[in-house]
C-alpha cells in the first residue's frame, strides 16, 4: 500500500479548514484511507525534519482532497 501527504479540506463549524494528512491508496492509485488526525512536521534530527517538510510542500501542489470523500 502506498501513501503520501495530502491536503484535506473539511467543513468545521461552518468554516472551511485545511490540514495535511497521510493518505493511503489502493492498487489502482485511488485514495482509500487517511489518518484520523492531521500530521505535523517532526523528526529525530534536523535533517529528518527537513525531509518531511519537503514532502509537506509537495502536498501543497497536489489537488486538494475532500474530507467527505473518506467517510
Amino acid at each position: 500500500m502506498s501513501w503520501n501527504y495530502r491536503v484535506i479540506q473539511r467543513k468545521f463549524e461552518h468554516e472551511d479548514t485545511f490540514a495535511i494528512y497521510e493518505v493511503y491508496y489502493d492498487n489502482n492509485g485511488k485514495p482509500n484511507g487517511m489518518t484520523e488526525q492531521p500530521s505535523y512536521p517532526h523528526g529525530y534530527s534536523l535533517q529528518e525534519l527537513k525531509k518531511y517538510l519537503k514532502k509537506y510542500i509537495l502536498a501543497l501542489d497536489e489537488p486538494i482532497l475532500q474530507w467527505d470523500d473518506f467517510e
